[in-house]
């Protein structure tokens, strides 16, 4: 979701001090330490699969749809909060953060579905 896919990244960039908190909107600060720019796309994996982008913004099962699978993912690597980069199928160890998935939630006062 957008959390996994900016909004995290970000402030682990913001906490490190690795960019500056009051430098908001963040896309320049983000963009000047990748060092290449950002680009706010509504398809990051597509900017990166082409060669315009060097990092992509987006959630792991994102990325996996989009690599077309954790068997295709050679080309790719994640980069962990620690700064290094580990293969798709180490994101137990290498993830910017752990996110709650989504839920569904009712009324406590439903009856049970048959």
């Amino acid at each position: 979701g957008k959390a996994a896919g900016w909004v995290i990244p970000v402030y682990n960039l913001v906490t490190k001090s690795l960019i500056d908190k009051n430098n908001c909107p963040y896309t320049k600060a983000v963009g000047e330490f990748f060092s290449g720019g950002v680009q706010n796309s509504a398809e990051p994996f597509k900017c990166l699969s082409s060669g315009e982008g060097d990092v992509a913004f987006l959630d792991y099962d994102s990325a996996v749809r989009q690599v077309g699978g954790e068997d295709k993912s050679g080309e790719y690597e994640l980069l962990c909060k620690d700064g290094g980069r580990k293969a798709f199928k180490d994101y137990a160890s290498c993830n910017q953060a752990v996110v709650p998935p989504r839920v569904l939630l009712s009324s406590k006062d439903l009856s049970p579905v048959e």
